[in-house]
This record gives structure tokens, sequence and C-alpha cells, in this order.
């Protein structure tokens, strides 16, 4: 497992299934993934190009080594996840005692996918 946190929150890196596996250990039921690595790529991709654009007063507010730290972050990200060697996926899951099926998402449901980087993104 692996963390970074930082000014965007934390991030943790796990291997495939470890997830699924420690929510289903902690008692929960019915647990669903879906796959929203698209979203990951274009949002990253997004906040990299929009930083780029402000470059320099983030040098001035986070500091030039912060500034190029996150920007080296965000890019790899979005290269990793449009290159589909990064997965991101969302969890929703229901107590044992009570199914999925009669539990509402407080924020509705799930997003569908989004569109992928641009392929000339990366140049």
């Amino acid at each position: 497992m692996i963390l970074r946190g930082g000014a965007m929150g934390e991030f943790v890196f796990t291997p495939p299934g470890l997830d699924q596996r420690l929510l289903e250990e902690a008692g929960f039921a019915d647990v669903r993934a879906e796959d929203v690595t698209e979203n990951a790529a274009r949002v990253a991709a997004a906040s990299h190009a929009a930083r780029e654009g402000r470059s320099a007063d983030l040098d001035e507010v986070e500091g030039a080594e912060q500034n190029a730290r996150t920007q080296s972050f965000l890019w790899t990200v979005a290269k990793l996840a449009a290159e589909q060697r990064l997965s991101r996926l969302a969890y929703l899951a229901g107590e044992r005692d009570r199914p999925f099926a009669s539990i509402r998402h407080p924020l509705g449901a799930l997003p569908g996918r989004l569109h992928p980087v641009p392929e000339d993104y990366f140049g």
C-alpha cells in the first residue's frame, strides 16, 4: 500500500482486490466496484493543464518545489490512467443485514463514464 497526501487530499494505492476484500472483512456485504479510471485521468489532466497556466502564481503561493511535485503527480496519474496502468475504483456496499438494494446512496447513482483524456495530451 502506498500513501500520498497533500493539498489534494489523500491517495492510497493498493493492489487489485485489496479494498474489496477489506470491506467484506469489515462486515460489508454486496460490495460493488465501478471503474472510474477515465474520470481520474480526465480530472488529473485538466488540473495539470489549469495549474500550468497559473504556474507563476502557484510557485509564489505553494513554492516552486511543491508546485513542481504536484504537477508531476498530476501528469503521472493522467498518463498512467489513460494508458490503463493505474485504476481508480469507486465502491458501494451494504451492511450484512441490509442488502445493497435497500440502501439509497446520498448522492444518487454513481456517475457514469466520462470522456477519456485526448490521445494527443501527452504529446
